[in-house]
C-alpha cells in the first residue's frame, strides 16, 4: 500500500511532535519530515517530495499565508492549514482557502497537547487533501469573454432564483463564479460547507470582491435581485415563496442532513418547492454527496441544473455523484459557469418580457 507522505511545517516543537504522533498513528500516512519555518520547508519539499503539507500561519522568516501564496504559484500542493485560534483567524483562514489550501484545522485553545483529542478529524483532513486536484492552480486564468449582454436586466419574474451548493474548494470557486456575474442579477442563495464561525467573514470577503451585495440573511429576510445570501453557521437556510411571488429566507435549526448543517440538500429542496421551474441549481467542488439527490429532484421538475467539471474541482465528489445520478443538464469548468448563467437568464428575460 502506498502511504500519503506528509511534511509538517510549524514553528512549535511541541506541535510538530504531537502532529507527528497523531498522523503516524494512521496506517496509510507517513510523516516524512518536519520544518520549523517555510525556508527550511522549501528545501525539504524538494528533497522529501511529500504528498501533503500541514502548515502553520504564524512562523519566523515568512508567515504561512505568504508561503502558501508562493507555493501555489510555483508548485501547487495539497495543504491543510493547522494554526492557533485567534480573533483574526477567520479572515486568515478564508484567505488560505482562496489561495488554494484544501482545508484547515484550528488548534484547541487548551493547548497543542489536546490535538490528540481531534486525531480522527486531522487524519481525515489529510486523507482528503491527498486526493485533491490542484492541477488547475498551474493553469493560467483566462479572462471570461461574455456574449453581448445588452439586456439591462430591468425586468424579471420575481420567481427567478439561483441556488448554489459547495464544499471543499468552494470558497475560491464561488469567488470565481460570482465575479463573472453582472450587477442587478437575479438573487443567488448559497450553502457552503465552510466551518463554524466563518459564514459572516466569508460573506464580508465576497462582498468586497464582487458586484453583488453579499450577506448572511436573518430569519424572514426578503430575497431580492442584485444580492447574494450565504447560509449562516450551524443552521439550515430555507427559501419560501411570499405572497407577491418573490421569496423570503427562513432559518431553521433542525437536525443535520447528510451530516451537514447547513445542508445543500435542504436549500435545493426548498428552492425546488418554492420556484416551480424558475430556479437554477448549481453544484460546485466538494466532498461527499450533499445536494446531489436534491439536484436530481430539481432536474426532474424542469429546473435547469449545472455542475462544475472534474478538471476545475479541487474535490470532485458532490458534482460527480450528481452526474452519476443523471441530475445534470450542463457540466462546465468554473470559469464558464457565469457566462452560461448569463445566457440562461437572458433566455428567461425574453420569456418574462413576452409574458408581461
Amino acid at each position: 500500500m502506498t502511504k500519503t507522505k506528509v511534511l509538517i511545517i510549524d514553528d512549535s516543537a511541541l506541535a510538530r511532535q504531537v502532529l507527528t504522533a497523531v498522523l503516524s498513528s494512521a496506517h496509510d500516512i507517513e510523516v516524512v519530515g518536519t520544518a520549523s519555518d517555510p525556508i527550511i520547508a522549501r528545501d525539504k519539499i524538494k528533497k522529501l517530495k511529500p504528498n501533503v503539507l500541514t502548515l502553520d500561519v504564524e512562523m519566523p522568516n515568512m508567515n504561512g499565508i505568504a508561503f502558501l501564496s508562493r507555493l501555489m504559484k510555483l508548485k501547487p500542493m495539497p495543504v491543510v492549514m493547522i494554526s492557533s485560534f485567534t480573533s483574526t483567524q477567520s479572515a486568515v483562514t478564508l484567505r488560505a482557502l482562496e489561495l488554494g489550501a484544501v482545508d484547515y484545522f484550528l488548534k484547541p485553545q487548551g493547548g497543542v497537547e489536546n490535538i490528540h483529542d481531534y486525531a480522527d478529524t486531522i487524519i481525515d483532513k489529510v486523507r482528503l487533501a491527498s486526493s485533491a486536484n490542484l492541477s488547475l492552480m498551474q493553469k493560467k486564468s483566462t479572462e471570461l469573454v461574455f456574449d453581448d449582454t445588452s439586456d439591462d436586466y430591468e425586468y424579471f419574474s420575481p420567481g427567478r432564483i439561483i441556488a448554489i451548493g459547495a464544499s471543499t474548494g468552494g470558497a475560491k470557486a464561488i469567488i470565481d463564479l460570482l465575479s463573472s456575474l453582472p450587477e442587478n442579477f437575479p438573487p443567488v442563495v448559497i450553502t457552503q460547507h465552510i466551518g463554524k464561525n466563518l459564514a459572516k467573514q466569508f460573506a464580508e470577503r465576497l462582498d468586497s470582491l464582487v458586484s453583488a451585495h453579499v450577506q448572511v440573511p436573518i430569519n424572514g429576510q426578503p430575497i431580492v435581485r442584485g444580492n447574494v445570501y450565504i447560509a449562516p453557521d450551524s443552521v439550515h437556510m430555507v427559501i419560501v415563496k411570499n405572497s407577491a411571488g418573490g421569496y423570503i429566507c427562513q432559518i431553521r435549526k433542525i437536525a443535520p442532513v447528510n451530516g451537514f448543517r447547513p445542508s445543500v440538500e435542504v436549500l435545493f429542496d426548498s428552492v425546488r418547492k418554492a420556484s416551480g421551474k424558475e430556479g437554477i441549481g448549481i453544484l460546485l467542488t466538494g466532498m461527499g454527496f450533499d445536494g446531489s439527490k436534491a439536484l436530481l429532484r430539481m432536474k426532474e421538475q424542469g429546473i435547469h441544473t449545472i455542475c462544475q467539471d472534474r478538471d476545475t474541482s479541487i474535490v470532485w465528489g458532490m458534482a460527480r455523484t450528481a452526474i452519476e445520478l443523471g441530475a445534470v443538464d450542463k457540466i462546465l469548468p468554473i470559469k464558464n459557469i457565469g457566462n452560461h448563467l448569463i445566457k440562461q437568464i437572458q433566455k428567461f428575460q425574453r420569456v418574462d418580457l413576452k409574458a408581461r
